[in-house]
């Protein structure tokens, strides 16, 4: 009876100390612990959840449109339209730059008769006092086919822009006065100055003149030697020179 205790006591020890047992399948392979089982398939979740965040950022991306366009239907334009070289201008009347641009502007628009179209966009800015006023009131000339004298008018009188001087300009070319006068009191034409401001600023236009010959953009008034070798390069890139 007295040898029976420490056998026992013994096989006790041995119970405690018994090494983990590997699970095994019918052919012998090892069965993964639940444990690991549960890290893979959260692993897997991860990785799926991601893939679809991603594949929907990528449709959004495909599916939202350019925010900002360099013409849009019905802008003023001069030249013919199958010119290889397309100047975009972003301009405000009151600008002194724009003003001392123009010129240049006119010389390059006659040496280049055939091969340069010119489309102005408006982009008055709000350091100008009557710069929104000049706008709305060349849109308004442009409505009745007037658009080209009035930017002329305006350029050749900027530091006299109000609203007595813009009437005596719609006068002076022609305008039915009445209704320009009433367009300008209603403003009119104040949603199509503002869309010309919204493409500016997404095209990144930061101050006047801004140009955009061929989709590539200068800023800044330019002399004749420059603008005109920036037509060159453009019209060389479309095999137009």
């Amino acid at each position: 009876m007295k040898n029976d205790a420490p056998a026992r006591k013994t096989a006790k020890s041995n119970r405690h100390s018994r090494s983990p047992v590997r699970r095994t399948g019918h052919d012998g392979a090892a069965v993964p612990s639940r444990r690991s089982t549960l890290i893979w398939l959260a692993g897997v979740l991860v990785i799926v959840v991601a893939g679809v965040a991603i594949g929907s950022w990528r449709a959004h991306q495909r599916a939202t449109p350019a925010p900002s366009v360099l013409e849009r239907p019905g802008e003023h334009v001069l030249g013919p339209a199958d010119a290889p070289v397309t100047i975009v201008e972003f301009g405000d009347f009151q600008c002194p730059a724009c003003g001392a641009e123009e010129p240049v502007i006119q010389k390059l628009l006659k040496n280049y008769a055939t091969q340069v179209r010119f489309v102005f966009r408006e982009f008055p800015l709000s350091i100008h006092e009557n710069a929104e006023l000049a706008a709305e009131a060349a849109e308004a000339a442009g409505a009745q086919g007037k658009f080209w004298e009035m930017h002329d008018m305006l350029y050749k009188n900027q530091e006299h822009l109000t609203l007595a001087d813009v009437l005596g300009y719609a006068t002076a070319i022609g305008l039915d006065v009445n209704t320009f006068q009433a367009d300008l009191a209603s403003h009119k034409y104040q949603p199509v100055v503002q869309k010309d401001i919204a493409d500016g600023q997404a095209l990144q236009v930061q101050g006047t003149p801004t140009f955009f010959i061929n989709g590539r953009q200068y800023m800044g008034a330019l002399p004749y030697d420059q603008l005109a070798a920036a037509v060159d390069q453009a019209l060389r890139a479309a095999g137009g020179k």
